[in-house]
This record gives structure tokens, sequence and C-alpha cells, in this order.
């Protein structure tokens, strides 16, 4: 059963309350990645934007567009133990398509409806992949920041953004990273911060999806994705981000669907609709039946904009299930 963790206070307070909960996962999954675990005892007046990592391309960048998620990161590996550059790389790497990366699989699906019940909510759906190698498992974290609204975010022991989550104010987030040909990664890597860093700015800064796409729009970004976006006025929009600049996509039909292979969801909409958006059951059944040889998810998600709510529920081993209201 997923773990749910509380990170409460100032940017670098969160990270230090995450890395204290998640220190070996924190430490095992930084080994994997081949990287430096341990911290230097001295202390060093080097400045934060100095050094290989943090001194030039995309970690400079992070550090100069994401302040918050820097200082959140900080504290993380202050708390886990491990090397600020090391955790740094890990988040580069990591959301960057690295095969080996929890975000590369070709299984996961997100899905937006509008209608989705007899109020007219809005409803997001969500498959995590399996992640169950060393230092990698999903959570569930209660974001209370110092400043900007509350969240309940699913993420992993090492990240200091999101998968997907829901604040206070109704606003929800759903991302699904896409893979990147060879020669485009290199490129990616070196121009700007990873894409899905955006999920937890959205979820701490915004009510709505009027600000939130403003800002995901004037935001330098690299890495494919798209990210969904939901509220309960403004129904849902979708922002697809590759090569070129970010683009809006509208629902068709009351629904937005994306997964890394488009051409894998054949026939899923046209049972969307005319069966109604799916359960948990349905949408791990459907996703398990898709062709080669990727794992099945682990779980499926919903998050709920009236209700401000998340619920989880495992779709391997032991049947559990999360249910949390911000």
């Amino acid at each position: 059963m997923p773990v749910v963790i509380e990170c409460v206070g100032h940017p670098r307070d969160m990270g230090l309350s995450q890395g204290l909960a998640c220190r070996v996962a924190t430490q095992e999954r930084v080994a994997r990645a081949g990287l430096p675990v341990g911290r230097s005892r001295l202390a060093s007046l080097r400045p934060f934007t100095s050094g290989a990592v943090l001194g030039s391309g995309a970690g400079r960048e992070i550090v100069r567009h994401y302040p918050h998620l820097s200082e959140r990161m900080d504290g993380l590996a202050r708390s886990a133990g491990v090397s600020l550059d090391s955790l740094m790389e890990l988040h580069l790497q990591a959301l960057g398509e690295v095969p080996d990366s929890e975000f590369s699989s070709e299984v996961t699906l997100s899905l937006g409806s509008v209608g989705s019940n007899p109020d007219g909510n809005v409803l997001l759906h969500r498959t995590l992949p399996q992640v169950e190698r060393p230092g990698s498992s999903w959570l569930v974290r209660r974001s209370r920041p110092e400043v900007g609204f509350c969240s309940l975010d699913v993420t992993l022991p090492w990240l200091v953004s999101a998968v997907a989550g829901v604040n206070e104010a109704g606003l929800c987030a759903s991302l699904v990273a896409r893979s990147l040909e060879a020669k485009d990664c290199s490129a990616s890597r070196a121009a700007a911060p990873p894409s899905p860093l955006l999920v937890q700015e959205c979820l701490q800064r915004f009510r709505d999806v009027e600000a939130s796409l403003d800002w995901c729009l004037n935001r330098p970004t690299s890495g494919s994705a798209v990210l969904i976006l939901a509220d309960e006025k403004a129904g849902m929009v979708g922002v697809e981000f590759s090569r070129g600049a970010p683009r809006v996509v509208q629902p068709e039909d009351g629904l937005l669907l994306t997964t890394p292979r488009p051409a894998r969801l054949a026939g899923f909409r046209e049972q969307v609709l005319r069966d109604g958006p799916p359960d948990f059951d349905s949408l791990g059944r459907f996703v398990a039946r898709l062709p080669e040889s990727d794992p099945a998810p682990s779980a499926c998600l919903r998050l709920d904009c009236a209700r401000r709510s998340l619920e989880l529920r495992c779709l391997t081993g032991k049947r559990a299930e999360i249910m949390l209201e911000v």
C-alpha cells in the first residue's frame, strides 16, 4: 500500500520532511543511478548555482526558474544524506526520458472527462506504472506550504514535483511523459528544465485552469509530455510539450486522453463514450490488455475537482485503496 507523508512549511522545511521520511529510498535510487550518495561533512561556502550540475545547463535553469522546488530539493538532499548535485542529476536523468526512468512507461494513461457524474463534475483518471525497483515506489504527499495552496500529490520518494495531484482550490493536474528520440534527448536536456516540474508549481501557485495555462505556456521546458489541467468552472484543457512551443489541446466529446503511444488507444475513446468514464478496475484491465511487453499498471488514480479528493487503488499484490481530501 502506498505510503502517505506530510510536508509542511517553507520549501526547504518541506524538503527536509520528505527526505527524513524517505531517506533510505532516496539513497537507494541515487545509488541505482550510479551517482555519488554521500555528502561532504565539511561546511562549504560554494554558491548554490556553481559546479558541474548546478552551474550550467538545465540544472542551473531549474534553480533560476523554480527557486521553491530547488529549495525543496536542497532540504531533501540534506535530510536524506545525499549530495545535492546527485539529487539534481537524478531529477534531470529521470525527467529527461532515460530508459530506466519511472516516467518512461508505455502503458501509462491519463483520462480527463467532463460531466463524469450527476453533478457534471470533472474527473481525472491516471494509471501508475510499476516502479518497484530499489528506491522507487509511489507515495501520496500532503503538501502544506507556508505560501500557496495545500495539495495532495502522487510522487516518488526522491521527487520534489509530482505526476498528479489536486489542490485545495479544486485545481487538478495530471502529466504523462512521452519518449523522445535519442537525438532529441541530449539537446532537450541541455536546453531547459523538464516539463514535469510544472505539476507542483501549478498546484501550489494557482486556483484555476486559466492562470495555470498562462504559466505553463510561458515557462521554458524540455522533454515530451502532456499535462492535463482541470477545475470546476473552466472544465479541462491539455498542454502538449515537445520540441516546438507548447500547444494547447482541447477536449473532444468531453474527453482528453493522453498516453506515451496514442495509437494504442484505438477503441478506448469509443468505449468511454459508450459506457461512460471507467472505474478503477476497468481502466486497469484496459491498460493491462494493451499489446507489447510492458508490465501492467500497479495502481489507478482518480482526482475529483469538486470534492478536492484523491483516490488511489492498487492493482497488483494485496489490494488496497486510499481515499483522501485536501
